[in-house]
């Protein structure tokens, strides 16, 4: 009897640590684990290849800066356009070979040649190619003339130079290209076992990675298991050895098994927030996501013969009062749920470098006061300012123009909703709109923005840069387009978060002068275990920093 229960004791503790050590999550079935072919919206299918293909660098979510991955070192040449890689030698492209891990070979700078050649071919479209378009000649090879038969080799600038140094020549400077390199898109790949010919090397029985996790159980539509590769060569930070993801769960039963603690984590609806909040509201984390919904201003507008049209909304004063004189926390409430949350800022605090100035809030007594000073009291004046919407824009529009008028006293008529199509919408916001030909561009107007890649640079300044920002409210130029020029090119990690947060000060401070409004943030939700502990609160995840404690 002694003897049976010491076997049961010890079976029973090795159990125990076998819990700990894994991790059972739930994600939405990936229809593919191309690097290259991932929309940034996917972020599940991400959140795989960022855990199963090394990259050049990588976003360190502790510390908000980037780390080397696969790449060891760099150098930047003088110009800021050449940029040198010398990549680590002992990272391996691993494959199951009977159940078993096998190292074929290390990762090597033909590799990142061929990924960067193979994400720049027309025959196979990516849904994220703008990004690699940075890379100089890529966009011409992806765009070719019909008559022509391009060599990537000679007009895309990327070179093995050797078989640990590879070199990329770019459009333009730019310090957020390590942020790039970060990025699934840029992920190695080897070119002896992609097939793109049947566009079956990523399912179960052929996919080869390279990151510091192994897939060694693939039933699709059911599960996948990750163990840690055993040929990886840097320490895990956190003490998970296996990850069971799921794909079976489906959103009527998500719920239930995070409160019953079958799962350890899942990103989760928004719809399921209020149940969890009820049954076990420590589960639950948001964060800001990838969209940010803004009320947006044409102004210093010109009409058909060229000559300035005269506008309350020229005034930075009248634009301010508009902005302090909204409560975007209610808005979020009222229109959005647990969907998003009001914002007073542009930049999310997850991309990189990105600013930590908090922007202005509600404050109707400032803005009835601002409205004053700009001469326009109660909106007297101002005509009628109509604000241009989708459909799906229409009820957010009525709470906006609903707050304008409890808060600042301006008569609903003032602001006419009027619904257009998204495309009308665009090309307001662009300023596209052919006034000769009596298009009308509208003069305030809702809108969502979305970086295409997680750097301050990518959402401030392709947004509202005077000369090619996005969304051309009517900015002229000044110091804060400097401010954004040298951001953009400066290695200085310092002189980019300050130069952003002067910009984000001066655009949406107190005293900003609101070229647009940011009103809601999306909101990306998940439900953890408690004692689940290493999770970044943004970035994709990386399984390596996670552990249970307790």
């Amino acid at each position: 009897m002694r003897i049976i229960f010491v076997v049961l004791l010890i079976a029973v503790f090795a159990g125990n640590v076998t819990a700990q050590d894994s991790m059972r999550i739930a994600m939405r079935n990936p229809e593919n684990l191309d690097p290259v072919q991932l929309s940034r919206f996917d972020l599940d299918s991400r959140d795989l290849v960022e855990n199963l293909f090394v990259g050049l660098t990588r976003f360190n979510s502790r510390t908000g800066q980037i780390d080397p991955w696969l790449a060891e070192s760099w150098q930047v040449s003088d110009n800021g356009l050449t940029w040198t890689f010398q990549l680590r030698n002992d990272i391996q492209w691993v494959a199951l070979k009977e159940g078993k891990p096998e190292a074929i070979r290390p990762v090597t700078a033909a590799d990142v040649v061929f990924a960067i050649q193979r994400a720049c071919d027309p025959n196979r479209p990516s849904p994220v190619a703008v990004n690699i378009y940075l890379i100089k000649g890529c966009r011409a090879f992806a765009s070719p003339n019909s008559l022509e038969q391009l060599d990537p080799n000679q007009v895309i600038a990327v070179r093995a130079v050797d078989e640990t140094t590879v070199e990329f020549d770019l459009v333009f400077p730019a310090s957020f290209f390590l942020t790039m390199t970060s990025l699934p898109e840029f992920r190695p790949l080897p070119a002896e076992f992609v097939d793109d010919s049947t566009g079956l090397w990523f399912r179960p029985d052929n996919i080869i990675t390279s990151g510091a996790w192994l897939i060694t159980d693939w039933q699709p539509g059911v599960l996948m298991k990750l163990d840690r590769n055993p040929f990886w060569p840097d320490e895990f930070a956190g003490t998970v050895e296996t990850v069971e993801v799921r794909f079976d769960v489906g959103i009527d039963a998500i719920a239930s098994e995070l409160v019953s603690g079958s799962l350890d984590f899942a990103r989760i609806d928004p719809v399921l927030v209020s149940t969890i909040q009820t049954q076990k509201p420590e589960l639950l984390h948001s964060r800001d996501g990838l969209s940010l919904t803004l009320l947006g201003f044409s102004y210093n507008m010109v009409n058909a013969e060229g000559a300035l049209v005269v506008s309350p909304l020229d005034n930075p004063l009248v634009r301010r009062a508009l902005a302090l004189a909204l409560d975007r926390d209610t808005l979020a409430q009222n229109v959005f749920g647990f969907s998003t949350r009001g914002t007073t800022h542009f930049t999310p605090r997850s991309a990189m470098a990105g600013p930590s100035s908090p922007g202005a809030g509600f404050d109707p007594a400032a803005a009835v006061q601002a409205l004053t000073t700009a001469g326009y009291p109660n909106c007297a004046g101002f005509g009628q300012l109509p604000i241009a919407v989708t459909d799906q824009e229409v009820v957010l529009a009525q709470n906006i123009v609903a707050q304008w008028q409890a808060n600042l006293g301006c008569p609903q008529e003032v602001f006419p909703i009027t619904p257009i199509t998204r495309r009308d919408v665009l090309n307001t916001a662009h300023n596209t709109v052919d006034v000769v030909e009596g298009g009308i561009r509208y003069p305030l107007w809702i809108i969502s923005w979305s970086a295409d890649y997680p750097d301050a640079q990518a959402w401030i300044a392709d947004a509202l840069h005077c000369e090619y920002g996005y969304l051309r409210a009517g900015r002229v130029c000044d110091r804060l387009d400097e401010f954004m020029n040298q951001a953009g090119t400066t290695l200085d990690n310092t002189v980019r978060f300050s130069a952003y947060n002067q910009i984000e000060n001066e655009f949406f401070g107190s005293q900003g002068s609101f070229p647009v409004i940011p009103l809601v943030f999306e909101q990306h939700w998940t439900a953890q275990n408690p004692d689940l502990v290493g999770i970044s609160s943004y970035g994709q995840l990386q399984f390596d920093r996670w552990s249970f404690e307790g």
